[in-house]
């Protein structure tokens, strides 16, 4: 891509519709200085992409070995550390789990010049640490965290007490300006990923981020991979392979030994610095190497690398305490932290601190056995022979290439320009992106990222359960949103989708289809010209009557296209920043704030959406007309009372629930045997109990049949419920509501149906309120 249509680079080949996609992860880049040659010169992308995995880690190691003797000076404290840094076992964990993970080698670059200009304090020495954090920045996110503090204990602190305490000013001058414009090289960078965070709001919930995080006891959990733990691996057992953190016996083992020896040695010299004549001890210590400062600054990360990787929050056994921590402060406080999904990660900065360290332990010993250096170099080998032992994977991390013939036959027919594969997110996406990106076809509506991409659930949603007549609608405002061509995997679909997909390829919405395997490739016809795009176009409901005052609530928004054609949000179907006005009886805007929306990619006709908002209510007491607009126009307007809203907590009983109901969806619907179809009621709480979680709200349905006679005939093999979700709104308090949406299945037999609809508390009580009634006719195949 950069070198035939460098903009389609960031664009990448899936999440069509999203912009900038591949600023949903890391961008790779610097990944580019081995793959892109390797590329060029064989020709040959898989042998490209293994060599480009199998150097990176050799390069860590290397970059690794050169940092360590620039420092030391001693060669096998370099190897030491190079053996640590590249192969140690939680560094082959994350680089076999994550092949970007692999392009590390730019941390020891930083870690190379920041320690010259800790020593020279040449401005070129900092521009070039500098440039290498910014080159792991756009290589693997996280990992430019881990450069930044290494940056910073190595390069930062030493130079800023340098300048204050020489009274050369120029050089904390000199820093600012040099950081500044060798930044300014990457903002286009930064600010494409600050855009991509807030079109599409990436930044992660503090429960994601919790989740993410490690406990103390996951250090000593090894991956799955590394050949002599099965024992560790047993007793100390993780969610996922992302929380296992152990280091290594040996790199542990030597670091610790590093920290304690550089320690005891200079606490020795300092002993004998006073027994000497200051004349004469000066000089000595001039010509000693400051490894106590490397220790101080190893030490400080390893235990900065611990911390941060625990997460916001204490956890102890998986109980989240509320004990928080200092990445909660990072969290709360930089935005750039809410992006971090898997804080664990920052241990690998733990295994950097380690291998400095133990290279330390080397160059100590070195210079205090300088009549015995075979000692040391023995010492370094068994060291490092341990750490390739101890690090050896059984099995190897060896993906097979992804295959499929009758894909990739049925590609080379596929339209040029966006394809979305149905199912959408069957676990098979990395195929489907490298089948396609090798047939030269795409881009996917599809994809996989470190950032899921929210529009995404939407396309899986709506391609799922199709009818007939749904089916017709969404490949019109499919063809509407710009999808030429959709390829439908039968193989993993039931048997009644697969009857309704094999009916659309007759649609007039299609030009053509082609069969191949357990493929269907549905080619569709060009844009159509008629869409709507106007808000104004759509119903709007939230119910809402009742408010607390100066709280923060949660409310239900659906919106509904009336109309007989697509509905496209304007401009882009990024996130959205709602205008909220609260205006009093006088007709003053006596409170405004705002909201965030995050509109459908597209409402198909008679179709409906609904979404959440969080809205912030005035502090007095009043009514009120509460006004949402949109940056293309008006949204809602509803009037709401806010004031102190008396409620009870549920007792266990069907006393005080009560709520009135709208059928959003249509109230008459036809199809066949099995068939599935949406339905959107908002429920708004008239009754005095809040709907609490253990009331256990949900809407229920019961089916009737209507007899020859004209009596319904109860079918209780299909009632069901659809829960309320508690953990996303809260208490549903009185004068608040909340939206119930699923699907209805259709009875197996023939004949006409009513649907009552009601809202209940399990295992208690149905409301008493009048149920919303859905009329079916059900079709013969």
């Amino acid at each position: 891509a950069l070198l035939t249509n460098p903009a389609s680079y960031l664009k990448a080949n899936f999440f069509f519709g999203s912009g900038n996609a591949l600023y949903g992860s890391d961008l790779w880049i610097g990944l580019l200085a081995l793959f892109a040659p390797i590329r060029l010169i064989t020709g040959n992308t898989i042998l490209a992409f293994n060599l480009t995995w199998h150097l990176a880690l050799v390069l860590n190691a290397v970059l690794m070995y050169l940092a360590i003797f620039r420092l030391t000076h001693s060669r096998w404290a370099a190897i030491v550390a190079g053996a640590i840094f590249g192969f140690g076992a939680l560094q082959i964990n994350y680089a076999q789990m994550h092949f970007n993970y692999a392009g590390s080698w730019w941390i020891p670059l930083t870690f190379l010049f920041s320690v010259q200009f800790s020593r020279t304090h040449r401005w070129s020495d900092f521009s070039l640490a500098i440039l290498c954090m910014w080159l792991q920045f756009v290589t693997v996110v996280t990992l430019s965290y881990i450069a930044g503090f290494v940056l910073f204990a190595f390069a930062v602190v030493p130079g800023l007490w340098f300048g204050l305490r020489s009274k050369r000013l120029w050089i904390p001058i000199q820093m600012l300006v040099v950081s500044t414009l060798i930044s300014l090289l990457f903002l286009p960078f930064i600010v494409g990923y600050l855009g991509f965070s807030h079109s599409w709001d990436a930044q992660r919930d503090i429960s994601e981020v919790q989740n993410g995080s490690l406990q103390l006891r996951d250090y000593l959990s090894p991956s799955s991979r590394l050949a002599w733990y099965e024992a560790l691996q047993a007793r100390f057992p993780v969610p996922t392979g992302e929380r296992r953190a152990f280091p290594g016996f040996i790199p542990l083992a030597a670091g610790i030994a590093g920290f304690v020896v550089v320690f005891a040695i200079s606490f020795r010299e300092k002993r004998r610095s006073r027994a000497t004549e200051t004349t004469v001890a000066a000089p000595m210590r001039q010509q000693q190497p400051a490894l106590i400062n490397y220790t101080i600054a190893s030490s400080s990360l390893f235990l900065l690398a611990v911390v941060l990787s625990l997460g916001p929050n204490w956890k102890w056994h998986e109980v989240i305490t509320d004990i928080e921590l200092p990445y909660r402060f990072l969290y709360d406080t930089f935005p750039n932290f809410q992006a971090v999904r898997i804080v664990a990660r920052f241990s690998l900065m733990a295994n950097f601190a380690l291998s400095v360290l133990a290279a330390l332990l080397i160059a100590s010993l070195a210079k205090e056995t300088l009549h015995r250096s075979s000692l040391t170099s023995i010492l370094g080998f068994l060291i490092t022979s341990a750490i390739m032992v101890e690090s050896a994977t059984v099995p190897l991390n060896v993906l097979p290439v992804p295959q499929d013939q009758d894909l990739t036959t049925l590609l080379m027919e596929a339209p040029d320009g966006p394809l979305l594969f149905v199912p959408v997110s069957s676990g098979e996406e990395v195929k489907r992106i490298w089948l396609t990106t090798s047939a030269k076809k795409g881009p996917l509506v599809n994809g996989y990222s470190g950032a899921i991409w929210p529009q995404y659930w939407y396309f899986r949603d709506t391609t799922r359960d199709v009818t007939h007549q749904t089916g017709i609608r969404l490949l019109e405002s499919l063809r509407a949103y710009g999808v030429k061509g959709m390829l439908i995997e039968r193989a993993v679909l039931p048997d009644r989708d697969n009857r309704i997909w094999q009916d659309l390829t007759r649609s007039k919405q299609v030009s053509s289809s082609l069969e191949q395997g357990s493929w269907l490739l549905l080619t569709l016809q060009p844009k159509p010209t008629k869409i709507q795009q106007e808000w104004a176009s759509l119903n709007v409901f939230m119910p809402l009557e009742a408010a607390q005052p100066a709280a923060t609530i949660t409310v239900p928004l659906g919106l509904s296209n009336p109309s007989n054609v697509p509905w496209i949000p304007e401009l882009t179907p990024a996130i959205r920043t709602v205008t909220v006005n609260w205006i009093d009886a006088s007709g003053q805007v006596t409170f405004e704030t705002s909201s965030r929306l995050l509109p459908p990619p597209f409402i198909a006709a008679g179709n409906t959406h609904d979404t959440l908002l969080q809205l912030q209510t005035p502090a007095k007491d009043g009514l009120y007309a509460l006004h949402l607009d949109l940056p293309e126009g008006p949204l809602l307007k509803t009037r709401v009372q806010v004031g102190p809203v008396a409620s009870t907590s549920f007792r266990g009983t069907g006393e005080g629930l009560n709520a009135r109901l709208h059928l959003v969806t249509d109230d008459a619907f036809s199809g066949k045997p099995a068939e599935r179809f949406k339905f959107l009621v908002t429920a708004l709480n008239l009754g005095p109990v809040a709907w609490e979680p253990h009331a256990n709200i949900r809407l229920g349905w019961r089916w009737y049949k209507i007899q020859n006679d004209g009596s319904a005939r109860e079918m209780p093999v299909y009632e069901g419920r659809v829960v309320l979700l508690s953990h996303l709104v809260g208490p549903v308090q009185p004068g608040n509501g909340y939206a119930f949406s699923g699907l209805l299945r259709l009875p197996d037999e023939p004949g006409q149906y009513v649907v009552h609809l009601a809202p209940l508390a399990e295992l208690v009580a149905w409301f008493p309120n009048d149920p919303v009634v859905i009329h079916v006719s059900v079709k013969a195949h």
